[in-house]
Order: structure tokens, then C-alpha cells, then sequence
């Protein structure tokens, strides 16, 4: 195939993503773990963006909007005025609980403690897409939706193996694929493979 051909098809191909973009539709993915109650508006699109305003509001008074910030900076590239509000609103059983909605140009989260707004956010982590119709990432999205949740288990634990095999690299990536998926403890063995100083 010479390279001209091999240009059109490309610029074929990106044609057809940029008109796909303007059919904007969104699938909502699988939670892990799946939240208790949603809604959303698949065809509403509510990018993270600096024109983004979010409200935290935590029902013990802790304040969030600064760490809560520093997240969706790191993860989105999300420069969005984040401030913390009162609470009001109800939310499902337990001090980890939240609710988090989402609109054009507004998120809203609501929990009970700084817990929940950690939780909130794991799971718009897992909601974000990148935006579509461009050949780079310039951006993420969600749709309009609105959801309620709470862990069923307070125990949410992982038993990892240190094993030399595993490595540290890879025992890392396993505890913050532990934490992107909300549990909250780590049981790590290490079969005599770690020589402690403190304890030799």
C-alpha cells in the first residue's frame, strides 16, 4: 500500500472519529464495585474542566474542597473551583456513604465523613472517559448522572505475596489497583523474602 493511500485512510479515519464525537453518547461502565442506586443521561456531557464548579459538602464538618482539588488536578488536569459547602440532603447508611451528581458546568458531592468524599471520587475516577473526537487525550468527561452509595462490607481487604518474583513494582501497581477499586486494607506477606533492620 504506498503512503498516499495509506494518508487518506487516515485522515478517512479521523474524520469519521470527529463526526462520531458529535454523536456524543455515553455507556455507563462497570462500577467495581457497582454503586446502590444511579441515574444517568447518556447523552449529556458534563466535561472536567476549568468551567467546572464542585461542591463538597461532609456531614462531620470535615473540610475536603483542597484535597478533593489536588485529586481532580492530578487525575483530569481538572483546574475546577472546589469549595466545600454545608451539608443537607440524605445519604445511605454508614460513616463511608456518599452521593455525588453531576450536571453541565456542576458536581456535587455530599458524604459523611472525608471517607466518603475519597470514595466519591475513586468512583468518578472510574467514570471519566477521555474526551472524544480528538487524536490526544486534551480532556475528560462524564455524563449527567446522579448516584448514591456506601461500602456493604467495612472490611474490604487484599492479601498480597511478596514473593521475589513479584517484585516491588508489582506489588505497588497491586495496592493502587487495591485503593482504585475501594478496599481499604492491605494484608501483605512476606514469606521471610524482607529483612527488617528494626527487627532482624
Amino acid at each position: 500500500m504506498s503512503v498516499k493511500v495509506r494518508v487518506l485512510a487516515m485522515m478517512a479515519l479521523c474524520m469519521a472519529m470527529v463526526a462520531q464525537a458529535d454523536g456524543w453518547k455515553y455507556k455507563w461502565p462497570v462500577l467495581c464495585p457497582d454503586v446502590l442506586e444511579r441515574t444517568h443521561e447518556a447523552t449529556t456531557c458534563v466535561p472536567l474542566d476549568a468551567n467546572l464548579t464542585v461542591s463538597v459538602a461532609c456531614a462531620d464538618g470535615a473540610r475536603s474542597a483542597d484535597w478533593a482539588a489536588g485529586k481532580l488536578k492530578a487525575w483530569f488536569g481538572c483546574a475546577a473551583a472546589v469549595r466545600d459547602v454545608s451539608f443537607a440532603g440524605d445519604l445511605p447508611a454508614g460513616d463511608e456513604a456518599y452521593a455525588m451528581a453531576a450536571k453541565p458546568g456542576a458536581l456535587e458531592i455530599r458524604a459523611r465523613t472525608a471517607k466518603g468524599v475519597k470514595w466519591a471520587l475513586m468512583t468518578l475516577r472510574q467514570l471519566a472517559q477521555p474526551k472524544r473526537g480528538t487524536l490526544t487525550v486534551e480532556g475528560y468527561e462524564v455524563p449527567a448522572f446522579t448516584l448514591k452509595d456506601a461500602p456493604e462490607l467495612s472490611f474490604r481487604g487484599l492479601h498480597v505475596c511478596a514473593f521475589p518474583e513479584n517484585g516491588i513494582p508489582k506489588i505497588e501497581r497491586m495496592i493502587r489497583m487495591a485503593a482504585y477499586y475501594k478496599f481499604n486494607h492491605v494484608v501483605l506477606e512476606q514469606w521471610g523474602t524482607f529483612r527488617s533492620e528494626k527487627y532482624p
